[in-house]
């Protein structure tokens, strides 16, 4: 039934790993070659807000930048 679909999504959501602003920022800033940034940026989806994961790309961007100068 319905109700039974809903409850099924809630878990699969549910179930997804949460990582806050701070802690991706974090890892994005403390990445120390092209490999650890790449995991930390593979953190970025799991930010519940859009706009903070925008701000994290950006943040991506640059720290990659510093990385290749």
């Amino acid at each position: 039934d319905q109700e039974a679909d809903i409850r099924a999504q809630d878990v699969v959501t549910d179930a997804a790993p949460k990582m806050t602003y701070a802690q991706v920022a974090d890892a994005i800033a403390k990445a120390a070659d092209a490999d650890k940034l790449a995991e930390a940026g593979d953190l970025i989806g799991s930010v519940a807000d859009a706009e903070q994961r925008t701000e994290l790309a950006a943040l991506f961007e640059r720290r990659e930048a510093e990385l290749q100068a």
